[in-house]
This record gives structure tokens, C-alpha cells and sequence, in this order.
């Protein structure tokens, strides 16, 4: 199990489920309330509580041989599906494993 995020999974954790990529939503939202500041909203009328999104990723590979068959709650949660293990060392933003499957 990684806590850190979908780059671990990549590279042989199981599972993982985490809000890494939050910055940019939390970008988004802080853009959001600026505008709407900008055009003549009261900041203290605006929803400040900002919850970043959770990703989950899973590692087939590692499922099988550790012999798990994830339920099928869980395939329907993941938004990441890896079927192989990274062993190249990279940045994180470029570890992506050759065979991922995404959700559209």
C-alpha cells in the first residue's frame, strides 16, 4: 500500500489511494473564488472549504502474485490500472508504466 501516490503503484506498491494531483484542483478553486471576488462577490459570502480529489491506483501484477483478486467494488473505484512494474528510475512526472489503463 503506498500513501504517497500512483507513482509507487507504478513501480511495484499494490495499491494506492491518495489526492496527489490536488494542487491543480486546489488551483483551480482558488481561481474560482478570485474571479468571482473580482466581479463583485463578498469574499465572506463565498465557500472557502476546499477538498481535494482522491485518485486510486492498482497494480494487477503485484494483485496476481500475491494471488489477490480484487472485488469488484474496488475495479470500479480504481482510476488507475497498472499490469506491470516500472523498475526505471524517472521523475514522477514521466514514470507512467507502459501499459497503464485509465478510466475515460
Amino acid at each position: 500500500m503506498s500513501a504517497i501516490g500512483k507513482y509507487e503503484v507504478a513501480r511495484g506498491a499494490l495499491l494506492c489511494d491518495s489526492n496527489e494531483d490536488g494542487r491543480q484542483a486546489l488551483g483551480r478553486f482558488m481561481a474560482d473564488v478570485i474571479d468571482k471576488i473580482m466581479h463583485g462577490k463578498a469574499a465572506s459570502t463565498l465557500n472557502q472549504y476546499f477538498e481535494a480529489p482522491m485518485e486510486m491506483s492498482l497494480n494487477l501484477m503485484v494483485a496476481r502474485e500475491i494471488n489477490w483478486h480484487p472485488p469488484f467494488e474496488i475495479m470500479e473505484a480504481v482510476d488507475n490500472v497498472y499490469n506491470s512494474v516500472s523498475l526505471t528510475p524517472s521523475s514522477n512526472n514521466s514514470c507512467e508504466a507502459q501499459d497503464q489503463a485509465q478510466k475515460p
